[in-house]
């Protein structure tokens, strides 16, 4: 995927703009909700109504969880259709999934709440987002930095300007970092991408250690 290179002064103001007024309020509340999403759960809901469900889990879990009324009335979608689901200790993440897949419906973190929507609603407004990756691109033996744009791009392909789509890559590389504008459900995939390539390279550390200790012992 091509990617804009920004050296200048004005790349740089552009993306301290960025990361002062978008990036914090947005990302530390998305972040915690992602956290808690993660939490282990587990239910079970025989024609229990999507409303009385949705109320469970926000219950059991503490997070927020709002009906988007006007998407689901566009769609047609009752919170009153019947939900049927058994699950042993998954991700609260993929209990949602699933849930809201019965009615054709997904999720979006918005204003610091969980939104039950249509996918079409999901997609939403574009977000502005600053990622530092000097810790994925910086060293020697790194990943290149088109490598990391491609695993990027991969992420909803149809969705980025090149295939023409709304969403835009730029990457800073005074300051290692990816500007990336896109819908708030790309913005959470690109997230978790980032946080899966640093445990593989946390793992590629510790496996180079271990083999430079045995090394050594011999």
């Amino acid at each position: 995927m091509p990617v804009r290179l920004i050296s200048t002064l004005a790349g740089l103001l552009f993306l301290a703009s960025t990361v002062n007024a978008v990036a914090p309020p947005c990302l530390s509340a998305h972040s915690a909700i992602e956290r808690q999403l993660r939490t282990p759960i587990s239910v079970s809901f025989n024609n229990v109504p999507l409303n009385t469900v949705l109320d469970n889990i926000r219950d059991c879990s503490g997070i927020n969880i709002v009906p988007d009324m006007v998407a689901l009335l566009d769609e047609g979608v009752s919170l009153e259709a019947p939900i049927t689901i058994k699950l042993g200790k998954v991700s609260l993440k993929t209990a949602l999934n699933l849930i809201l897949r019965q009615v054709g419906l997904t999720y979006a973190i918005k204003d610091e709440v969980i939104v039950a929507t249509t996918r079409a609603a999901a997609r939403g407004k574009l977000l502005t987002v600053s990622y530092p990756v000097d810790d994925l691109v910086g060293g020697p033996e790194s990943m290149p930095t088109e490598k990391l744009i491609k695993r990027v791009g991969s992420i909803s392909p149809n969705s980025w300007s090149e295939a023409g789509g709304p969403g835009t890559i730029d990457y800073y590389p005074l300051t290692m970092s990816l500007v990336i504008n896109q819908t708030a459900d790309v913005q959470e995939q690109v997230q978790e991408l980032l946080a899966t390539l640093r445990r593989e390279e946390e793992k590629k550390v510790e496996t180079g250690c271990t083999r430079q200790r045995r090394c050594t012992d011999r």
